[in-house]
């Protein structure tokens, strides 16, 4: 029987110690002292401090020469603007974000924080998108 533990976050980062777990940018299997938590909850990132580190620079690199979405600006993907995205409570973040090609590293467009999370769980790949339409017209 598992004794059941209330945790801080503390006791779960004692758990992982002496773990290896494998960064999903750079595939390396790496300590999981290697990586962060994400917005301090308790489970680690998926990516390792490193290349979290070089995505934050690069994102701020992109932001410095990508003019600012319009006032009128909608995402592209769900189509809703700013007011629509302040509206709704459980947006918690920003209202754009920038998005870019993983692979050229190119600016794509400012999209909403839901569909950027949307886009980036399912690795902005097309066959998963397309899996995941099939899945819904079930």
């Amino acid at each position: 029987m598992q004794k059941q533990v209330e945790t801080t976050g503390k006791e779960l980062f004692l758990e992982w110690e002496d773990k290896l777990k494998k960064c999903t940018v750079c595939n390396t299997e790496k300590p999981t002292s290697a990586f962060g938590t994400d917005g301090g909850s308790n489970y680690l990132r998926y990516m390792c401090k490193e290349c979290a580190r070089a995505q934050y620079k690069l994102v701020n690199s992109l932001k410095k020469v990508t003019p600012p979405p319009p006032d009128d600006h909608r995402c592209p993907v769900c189509n809703r603007s700013k007011e629509d995205i302040r509206e709704n409570k459980n947006d918690f973040s920003g209202v754009w974000c920038l998005d870019h090609d993983h692979i050229t590293n190119k600016f794509r467009g400012w999209i909403c924080h839901k569909c950027n999370l949307g886009l980036g769980n399912l690795n902005d790949s097309i066959e998963r998108l397309k899996a995941a339409i099939a899945y819904l017209t079930k």
